[in-house]
């Protein structure tokens, strides 16, 4: 399974950068992963920066990428469906399965609208930068559950 994570922004925090780095370890020993990162765009008008984020999100991605858009108001999943969805995917398709999630003002509409799915993590509000590991830590979770690994509790 092809899965490609894109987000705004480096992860400035060094200590969540360490926790995703440890995820995406944890992950890649599962599944084919990689993690990229376009530059966060600034305008005085936030819905311009979104807009611009937003067309470097898709920009590279292909007609047959499966695209998923995290974004709050998104289908909520708990851990058991999102294992199913990711096992599906898994099991089911041969097209790269790419997540993407905006940066501190959000992610624009020609996202959401290009997307294939949109999910959330949580009705409640996390920085973008938590939501990456958050994001990392459910597939890694989803993964464990579909490959019967001792992790889930």
């Amino acid at each position: 399974m092809k899965l490609i994570l894109r987000w705004v922004g480096k992860t400035r925090n060094p200590h969540l950068a360490a926790l995703i780095a440890d995820f995406q370890a944890r992950i890649g020993a599962l599944a084919d992963l990689t993690l990229s990162e376009v530059k966060g765009v600034e305008f005085r008008d936030p819905v311009r920066a979104v807009e611009a984020e937003g067309r470097q999100l898709l920009r590279g991605l292909g007609r047959d990428d499966y695209l998923i858009a995290m974004d709050p108001q998104g289908q909520p999943l708990n851990t058991e469906g999102f294992a199913r969805f990711i096992a599906d995917r898994r099991e089911y398709s041969l097209k790269r399965t790419v997540f993407v999630l905006g940066g501190p003002d959000g992610l624009s509409q020609t996202v959401r609208n290009r997307s294939q799915r949109v999910i959330s993590l949580s009705s409640m509000t996390f920085s973008h930068e938590i939501a990456r590991l958050l994001l990392l830590e459910q597939i890694y979770r989803a993964f464990t559950l579909v490959h019967r690994i001792p992790y889930h509790k």
